[in-house]
């Protein structure tokens, strides 16, 4: 029996070896998960549960979860908790995640089970453990101690709460210390500081996204809360409004609680409307998000009134201004400075295209104003040119001086320079080698750089910039990678092409000098075209119809080789795609019957400007030809000879490289 049993241990242990190493990993995951989910690594004891574990826990100790558990909160009631540490312990959460599951709501429908409670006057750490509650979950992590003899001490290092019913953390008669706190989803906000409550944020690395970060019910020296966030970014506010409650806020963005900002008493109003009525004089209100004002509304006398950058202020009824009026967003509706009232008063408005821009009323016994000039504005497609100031204005330095006289209002408006228009600039993708423009559009007449940076064993074959319809502009080859070109009345791309770099022609009669060198290199390297023997390229010999259709299988992709005659292949291909009758394939090929073969290769595409009337021998383009002619010219597939076009002249083996060449880079072939 023993040796029976030994002998399947043995064969399973040998099973297990055989299995390959992601099983075995696989394998070892699957036990964990089924493993326990905590241990006490003081004592090094293992639990099926971490509330077994927080449970059995004594002063001192440190429990470690172990892997993601879901913890319950069935049948714990109004405010018990999934969770309880009652002991002076730490929670070593182990970058893991607990979620809450089987939460219940009460008779009203609100949430009542903690996540976790942490009372009974412990002292408690809790770090890297991620809270994952949900609607029916009531406070992710609840601080709660009945009288501040018995307060808890908690720190929280690395800890993130996400999506409870209520607030992630709330703190009573208990003094909490966070870093590292991430928080995002929960319903009443971050954290609530309530009697007693002492809560201190410290370190860069938190992440609070709800609109309220912390918050309490209790000002300073009422319940004697305390709240410490000298070392982040947010900023207390008072909140008006019936969802703020006059409560005290914490938060980097006012404009996540309300529309209006009394940046003079520090409240934040969730209505524009009640923000306007809570105006003295000395007070500074800034609109802090779109709103609008339902109702007719005065800017009392001494207030200034801005609307921010990216904000819409809308008058569904006339807004009277009295004060001073700063517009750097938009103003929708009736807008309406208040006349002078008084001997010694006088009124300045800006407007940005007969809308108010800025407005003020001041009084002034000397004859002479000086006041802030208003930011400038932007218009699209124009440039600010300054203001319409005349003979009784001095502005320098933001400052403006108005000498006034016996009028009581003065009004400026805004002056623009109409931008000229610009044109996209778009670079081709590429491969091998870097390719970038200076500029991403521009204005016509406007020189464009090109900066092109091959990789190492390849070498630029061509810089091509088109138009839409493919008509290619003049580029300008500065030899030390950059490539210029001026800039048309339309948008154009860019295109670069690579080609293996060659240490040497293997062709006698083709070297650097010659004008065709690059294009012979490039349809080489592609074996598009090869010599005639005895290293001889023959660049000057014509071209034959046979020769031009076996170029263009062989671009296509074809292979040539094999035939009898040598052109088989080739002229198959021809006739088959359309692009040639096969007629006469030993006759030369003059200069507009392989622009045509080419033409009917691109698909016929339709050109709708004239460009062969520019040269003096356009009339001898044949009918047949006129139009793949007027293509060829118009994408710089054919440049001319000097100034002609010599349409019926032969095609020389090197005018076929650069037409070649040209046709590729142009087409992407």
């Amino acid at each position: 029996m023993k040796r029976r049993l030994l002998a399947a241990i043995l064969s399973a242990c040998m099973a297990m070896t055989a299995l390959p190493a992601v099983a075995l990993t696989a394998l070892a995951d699957s036990v964990e998960q089924m493993g326990d989910a905590a241990v006490n690594q003081t004592t090094s004891v293992r639990y099926p549960t971490l509330a077994e574990a927080i449970g059995a826990a004594q002063d001192g100790e440190t429990i470690q979860l172990l892997r993601d558990e879901n913890v319950s909160g069935a049948g714990k009631g109004k405010n018990g908790a999934a969770l309880v540490i009652a002991n002076d312990i730490v929670l070593d959460g182990g970058s893991q995640t607990i979620t809450a599951v089987d939460f219940e709501l009460d008779g009203s429908s609100n949430p009542q089970t903690h996540i976790i409670s942490v009372e009974n006057g412990a002292e408690v750490t809790i770090r890297d453990l991620s809270i994952e509650g949900n609607s029916n979950t009531k406070h992710g992590i609840n601080v709660w101690a009945a009288d501040q003899g018995n307060g808890v001490t908690l720190t929280l290092e690395n800890v993130a709460i996400r999506n409870c019913g209520t607030a992630g953390i709330v703190v009573n008669n208990s003094q909490v210390t966070a870093s590292g706190l991430t928080t995002s989803g929960n319903v009443w906000g971050a954290v609530n500081v309530d009697n007693n409550g002492q809560f201190t944020l410290t370190g860069t690395e938190n992440a609070m996204s709800e609109a309220v970060k912390l918050w309490t019910e209790k000002p300073e020296g009422e319940g004697a809360v305390t709240i410490d966030v000298s070392q982040s970014n947010l900023k207390p506010v008072t909140g008006e409004g019936t969802t703020l409650k006059g409560y005290t806020y914490y938060t980097d963005d006012v404009s996540q609680l309300g529309e209006g900002y009394n940046e003079t008493t520090q409240t934040v109003y969730e209505d524009l409307d009640a923000a306007l009525g809570g105006l003295a004089s000395g007070h500074s209100l800034r609109v802090v998000r779109s709103a609008v004002v339902d109702s007719a509304a005065t800017v009392p006398a001494g207030v200034t009134l801005t609307v921010e950058q990216g904000v819409t202020l809308t008058t569904n009824d006339q807004l009277t201004s009295e004060g001073e009026i700063v517009n750097q967003g938009a103003i929708d509706g009736q807008v309406t400075a208040s006349d002078p009232s008084g001997a010694d008063q006088y009124r300045v408005t800006y407007l940005v295209d007969g809308q108010l821009w800025y407005t003020a009323v001041f009084t002034q016994a000397d004859g002479a104003i000086t006041f802030e000039e208003p930011a400038n504005p932007s218009k699209s497609g124009h440039t600010f040119a300054g203001w319409n100031y005349g003979d009784n204005v001095s502005a320098a330095d933001g400052t403006v001086t108005l000498t006034v006289g016996s009028d009581k209002t003065y009004t400026f408006q805004a002056q623009w320079t109409a931008n000229p228009a610009t044109y996209p600039i778009t670079v081709a993708p590429t491969e091998h080698g870097q390719v970038s423009v200076d500029l991403p559009s521009a204005v016509q007449g406007q020189s464009v750089t090109i900066t092109v940076t091959p990789e190492a064993g390849f070498e630029v074959s061509s810089v091509v910039v088109a138009s839409q319809d493919g008509s290619a502009l003049t580029v300008t080859d500065h030899q030390n990678g950059t490539y210029t070109f001026t800039m048309p009345a339309y948008t154009v791309t860019v295109t670069v092409r690579f080609t293996q770099a060659l240490e040497e022609l293997p062709f006698h009669d083709v070297n650097q000098d010659n004008w065709y060198y690059e294009a012979v290199c490039y349809i080489w390297d592609r074996g598009l075209m090869q010599g005639v023997g005895d290293g001889q390229f023959a660049p000057g010999a014509s071209t034959t119809r046979a020769m031009l259709m076996t170029v263009l299988a062989r671009l296509d992709g074809e292979d040539t080789s094999g035939g009898s005659p040598w052109y088989e292949k080739g002229l198959a291909w021809a006739m088959d795609n359309g692009i040639s009758d096969g007629r006469d394939p030993s006759g030369t090929a003059t200069r507009e019957q392989v622009v045509t073969m080419l033409y009917r290769y691109a698909g016929a595409p339709a050109v709708s400007q004239d460009h062969l009337s520019t040269f003096p021998d356009s009339s001898e383009v044949s009918g047949w030809a006129r139009d793949a002619m007027n293509w060829a010219v118009s994408i710089g597939l054919i440049q001319g000879r000097g100034s002609s076009l010599a349409p019926t002249q032969q095609a020389s083996r090197a005018e076929l490289s650069a037409m070649l060449q040209r046709f590729c880079v142009n087409t992407g072939k």
